[in-house]
């Protein structure tokens, strides 16, 4: 589990409601959501010059089964 989900849902999501329907998007673009509380210098030190710094797109910000929240398929780097 990642420890953002112990704080609330809007320290990353903007929720809005219209009518019967409540829509969640991210406060930041995906690109920059996960260095509003982790360091980016960390990231060149644990990937691969491929990385495009679209941490979500290998890791689940919410909570994984997988050694540092790595999702389904992403590859386990060394």
């Amino acid at each position: 589990m990642h420890s953002a989900m112990a704080t609330p849902c809007t320290v990353c999501h903007l929720a809005t409601t219209e009518g019967d329907m409540t829509i969640v998007n991210l406060l930041m673009p995906k690109q920059k959501i996960c260095f509003a509380c982790h360091e980016k210098s960390g990231e060149a030190r644990l990937h691969s010059s491929g990385v495009k710094g679209e941490c979500v797109d290998c890791h689940d910000a919410h909570s994984s089964g997988r050694r540092m929240l790595l999702r389904e398929g992403a590859p386990l780097l060394p």
